[in-house]
């Protein structure tokens, strides 16, 4: 089944993703707004063009777990599909404020991006009113492009 207000592969691979806000309203009409915790992936060509490949991907218990196994994921598809770049989305309900365990998916998300070695865009919001970007600084102050992966807790601590 296929929707009118749902952009057409042609009508939108020749638009490069160059900024965050450029990933919001390409993938905006096509996440639509939040129904569960996952992840979208959208690969990116040389250009920064959208590729026709969007994956939606169930997250782990705590974002710790995830960093280096998506890292890893992200590079090989990556290299795969011969991607010059990535797009993406943490989805999960609620508002679009950005609360404090958004923050270590957040951070769990982008060092999966920086070890892939793909430049990437986002990653972006997809909540229950639909999808914001959201700067580095509002999930990690002092992120750097060297940043470890998130540290695991311990519960039982």
């Amino acid at each position: 089944m296929t929707s009118p207000d749902l952009p057409h592969y042609d009508d939108i691979r020749h638009r490069p993703i160059l900024t965050d806000d450029d990933a919001v309203r390409l993938l905006g009409p096509l996440l639509g707004t939040a129904i569960r915790r996952q992840v979208w992936v959208m690969f990116l060509d040389e250009r920064a063009r959208p590729l026709p490949l969007l994956m939606p991907m169930t997250l782990a218990v705590r974002p710790g777990t995830i960093a280096l196994s998506l890292g890893l994921f992200l590079a090989e598809i990556g290299r795969a599909e011969g991607a010059g770049g990535v797009v993406v989305a943490f989805e999960r309900r609620g508002g679009a404020a950005i609360r404090e365990a958004d923050r270590a998916w957040l951070r769990a998300i982008r060092f999966a991006c920086v070890a892939s070695g793909l430049p990437f865009r986002g990653p972006v919001l997809c909540h229950s009113s639909g999808l914001s970007s959201v700067p580095s600084e509002r999930y990690d102050p002092l992120r750097r492009e060297t940043d470890a992966p998130p540290r695991q807790t311990d519960p039982g601590r």
